[in-house]
């Protein structure tokens, strides 16, 4: 609990902070998540209701109250539409998953620590790692070993994908014993006495002819009898259906050598991008931006991104734009639906329903804006450039348009939302000059940034205006 309540002070001393969805996140990453990550690369993995706590204190942080976009879509690179947030629960089991290459890399007591919980069934931990079971309650082969080892061959398996039979070799490789794909009344079968006696692959199940071995097979290579015969009867149902699959005549030259089929040693990262992507799921919003305007590439949705929030420097535009593309800003038609006393007409065109679009790019205040706007550049501006931007090709115009487009779009809903907190009547003179003086302070930002061919853009835009 001392770690929880070290994430509650660092949390509460940083939310008085006016933080981007982008600096939360670094605090998250940087300084809340490796509070945990020592303790839980030494210890066994905390309780479910425990990282459930830790999730709800994290996300209370990042949104100030409830969620606004799905847990499994904040996860996501910002390539692909989430924010880089570290999802506690997936680094916790990578961390754990990590374990595995180390102990078959490493010549340490460690090793042989682990290896004696195995010595009485004459395998090592190098067959525990083809082994496929991710419940620590049905994994019955590693059910002596102390509960941190449990848990880390359990999320080793959870990373791995399940296995697809497409050849008679890839079928005759796959061990037996605790493997998912096997499984008996929906759990994998694990039978010692046949584990002792060396029959660990489903290449000691078959003949060549393509049929599961008899039991006077067996007879002569199970040592311990006792309960062979349902055991056997078991197998029959698991493995019946398979006889008819594949070409066993090459059986007798298939070669089973563990190592080779052992995965390549890999870090955290490795094992925690795995997991991530499991669990991330896209946006509604980018679903339904995909069908208004025909995007269907992920590559273009990779390349909409960068440009809109990983490539701004800027990172309250950056917010600013990626709550525009997940349709979170606030509008009359979103907190309508909270509360009914709202009305989601626009207060200005009075007949037209205040969505994120009206609000900015539709609405009569914005109108005169939006022409000086396409004026200027000499093509008319739409809502797809204001919300996508352009991302066919990528140059310095094309940056400085999506800049000037993302800028325009952030300045009209500053000012619209700050008339409503003030509530002082919002004008569509008010609202041009407001925009207006904005362009000459961020022209002059730019040129600070030594941006100055974008300074020099921002400087010709105010003179128009």
């Amino acid at each position: 609990m001392k770690v929880y309540h070290d994430i509650e002070k660092l949390f509460e001393s940083w939310k008085k902070r006016k933080l981007t969805l982008f600096g939360k996140c670094s605090i998250i990453n940087t300084l809340a998540v490796p509070k945990l990550i020592y303790l839980s690369t030494i210890l066994e993995l905390p309780e479910e209701n425990y990282i459930k706590n830790i999730n709800r204190l994290i996300f209370k942080f990042l949104w100030n109250n409830h969620d606004r976009i799905k847990r499994n879509t904040v996860i996501g690179d910002i390539k692909d539409g989430g924010i880089g947030l570290i999802d506690i629960e997936s680094k916790l089991k990578a961390l754990k998953a990590a374990w595995v290459p180390r102990l078959l890399e490493t010549k340490h007591a460690i090793n042989d620590f682990v290896n004696s919980f195995f010595k009485e069934l004459n395998i090592d931990i190098r067959f525990i790692s083809i082994t496929s079971e991710i419940s620590i309650k049905k994994f019955d082969i590693v059910q002596k070993m102390p509960q941190f080892y449990k848990e880390i061959f359990s999320c080793f398996n959870i990373c791995k994908t399940r296995p697809e039979f497409k050849t008679t070799e890839s079928f005759l490789k796959q061990p037996i014993w605790s493997n998912s794909s096997f499984t008996y009344k929906g759990k994998t079968v694990c039978f010692k006495n046949w584990i002792k006696s060396g029959i660990l692959f489903t290449k000691h199940l078959f003949n060549t002819n393509g049929e599961l071995k008899s039991l006077d097979d067996f007879a002569t290579v199970i040592h311990n009898k006792s309960n062979w015969l349902c055991e056997y009867t078991i197998l029959q149902k698991v493995f019946r259906k398979y006889e008819k699959n594949f070409d066993f005549s090459k059986k007798n030259y298939i070669h089973l050598e563990i190592d080779k089929l052992i995965p390549e040693k890999q870090n955290t990262n490795f094992f925690y991008s795995i997991l991530k992507n499991k669990k991330f799921q896209i946006s509604c919003s980018q679903q339904k931006l995909s069908n208004e305007f025909q995007i269907s590439s992920k590559s273009d949705w990779e390349r909409i991104y960068f440009n809109k929030i990983k490539s701004m420097e800027d990172k309250k535009i950056a917010e600013f734009n990626y709550k525009l593309l997940n349709n979170i800003l606030c509008n009359n038609l979103y907190l309508s639906k909270w509360n009914s006393q709202v009305n989601k007409k626009c207060k200005v065109c009075q007949n037209d329903t205040e969505n994120i679009r009206h609000l900015i790019f539709d609405c009569k205040n914005v109108q005169k804006i939006w022409n000086a706007i396409s004026d200027f550049v000499t093509f008319q501006v739409q809502w797809k450039h204001v919300i996508i931007g352009f991302y066919s090709s990528q140059n310095n115009t094309i940056k400085v348009y999506n800049l000037l487009f993302s800028f325009i779009s952030y300045k009209i809903y500053k000012h619209k939302m700050y008339c409503r907190l003030e509530n002082t009547e919002e004008t569509e003179q008010s609202l041009f000059y407001a925009v207006k003086d904005s362009v000459l302070i961020y022209s002059n930002v730019l040129k600070y940034m030594r941006k100055t061919c974008d300074g020099i853009f921002f400087k010709k835009l105010y003179l128009k205006l």
